[in-house]
């Protein structure tokens, strides 16, 4: 089995677009007036942050996620890889925006040297999310609840039910 999986051009459209405005947002000032030391400084604080969003959408646009018999894989401006049997850390959070708004979830694996994280507009995150619970479960790694919970939520419950023997954090 091997498969790649991309961020999808929507979400990371949307990225960019927030970026783009955040900075000109943060730039406006400077065209019409001369801004006041302390403004100048909390306009460079705001765009040091739209910066590091704009960072991190160009990470994920050139990132390829791959998955094969053996582990994972992030690759892109760099190529990160957890095997399967090095697996030490799953976790699936779930994040809300606002009140009555689709949240977002994100992946956590690690192998003890290795981090990686997945949001939820990576186009086939569930079945990435499958791929990484069915290896938890081999393996039989600690999860904590609120994964478990996460994985039911997702639609997931076979892998989850699989978990029952794995002591659970």
């Amino acid at each position: 089995m091997r498969a790649e999986y991309a961020y999808s051009r929507g979400e990371i459209g949307k990225d960019y677009l927030r970026a783009a405005v955040g900075l000109a947002i943060c730039a406006a000032p400077f065209a019409w007036v001369r801004p006041a030391r302390l403004v100048i400084v909390i306009l460079a604080v705001m765009a040091a942050v739209f910066l590091v969003l704009l960072a991190q959408t160009v990470y994920r646009h050139v990132s390829r996620v791959e998955i094969d018999d053996d582990g994972i894989a992030v690759r892109g401006i760099l190529r990160r890889r957890i095997a399967w049997s090095e697996l030490r850390v799953v976790r699936l959070s779930y994040f809300t925006t606002w009140k009555n708004v689709r949240g977002f979830m994100e992946l956590k694996l690690g192998d003890g040297r290795t981090t990686l994280r997945l949001g939820s507009g990576l186009q086939g995150f569930k079945d990435v999310v499958r791929a990484v619970s069915l290896a938890a479960a081999r393996h039989r790694l600690e999860l904590n609840k609120a994964t478990i919970e996460n994985l039911r939520q997702l639609g997931l419950p076979d892998q989850a039910g699989r978990l029952r023997g794995v002591r659970h954090a």
